[in-house]
């Protein structure tokens, strides 16, 4: 009797139990798992799911410490950490033009607007991982991936995210992660702010947003 539409379960990646997280406890930030995982040589980087609109991982102290973690401390991988972003495309979103939608009719909504699908902005250079150019986006939509693109509301939110904001459901562990990122709050809301650099100009050019 389970009801998609309310219940919902959060599985960790990593594993940890995230009713009992003493283990987590750590003077150094670096020996806790999230950490470990992150910074581990296996792991080539980090793919942060923003839902749709509200972008709530951004919000969020534990996604922000694995934000904070895949920024600062991946620089001593031998293959360059990557950090890419992905989302939910809301059907009508997307308006394309009349040819366009012509051109792909059976895959439209509502004559010129986009079927719900996922959005991904990559990183496209692995080199510079804080460089204002390197991103990229796609999607899965049916029929072609340019019938959709980024949510402009999702990179706003990227835009201006402000990690010192981000809160947690147990206050120790809200406080142990702001001693962690310490003064490097700027940082890391820099090197996030420049993966949406691009889709930031292209709103502003068009007076979205």
């Amino acid at each position: 009797n389970v009801d998609p539409s309310s219940q919902f379960y959060w599985i960790c990646a990593f594993a940890n139990c995230q009713h009992i997280l003493d283990e987590l406890e750590q003077s150094d930030y670096r020996q806790t798992p999230f950490a470990k995982a992150i910074m581990s040589e296996k792991c080539v980087g980090t793919l942060v799911v923003l839902n749709e609109e509200e972008a709530r991982p951004f919000a969020r102290s534990w996604c922000v410490f694995e934000d904070f973690v895949s920024t600062v401390d991946c620089g001593h991988k031998v293959e360059p950490h990557l950090m890419d972003f992905a989302t939910i495309i809301p059907e009508g979103e997307c308006e394309n033009s009349s040819d366009v939608a012509e051109e792909h009719d059976e895959h439209m909504v509502s004559g010129t607007f986009n079927q719900r699908c996922a959005g991904l902005l990559y990183q496209t250079s692995a080199n510079d991982n804080s460089a204002t150019m390197t991103t990229e986006d796609t999607t899965d939509h049916p029929g072609d991936p340019g019938l959709a693109w980024f949510p402009s509301g999702v990179a706003m939110k990227g835009f201006n995210v402000d990690i010192a904001k981000a809160e947690a459901t147990r206050e120790e562990d809200e406080r142990s992660i702001r001693r962690w990122v310490g003064d490097r709050i700027e940082e890391v809301n820099l090197t996030l702010r420049r993966k949406f650099t691009r889709s930031a100009i292209y709103m502003a050019a068009t007076e979205i947003g």
